[in-house]
């Protein structure tokens, strides 16, 4: 994959971490820094596209009621706990 340099002002503290942990790793800062970056932009683009999904089913209007959840909720971790309730449509 072709490589292109991006630079970026860090807090010293930060770099002085990083290179801790590449240290401790045996790895150079870049592939440090590579692999952070990599887990953080993974990480946003799924919970994006799960935003996006939620909000479609809200649209579609498979929703549970806030009565039903407050009541599941209420009764978690006891005896007397109810299965999660399950999104249905509009009535």
């Amino acid at each position: 994959m072709p490589m292109r340099t991006v630079t970026a002002d860090l807090p010293a503290d930060l770099v002085a971490r990083l290179d801790v942990l590449a240290g401790r790793q045996g790895r150079s800062r870049d592939d440090v820094l590579e692999e952070a970056i990599e887990i953080l932009i993974s990480s946003e683009e799924q919970a994006y596209q799960e935003t996006l999904e939620a909000l479609a089913e809200v649209d579609a209007g498979e929703l549970v009621p806030h009565d039903e959840m407050k009541e599941w909720a209420r009764r978690l971790g006891t005896e007397a706990a109810i299965p999660l309730p399950r999104p249905r449509g509009r009535d």
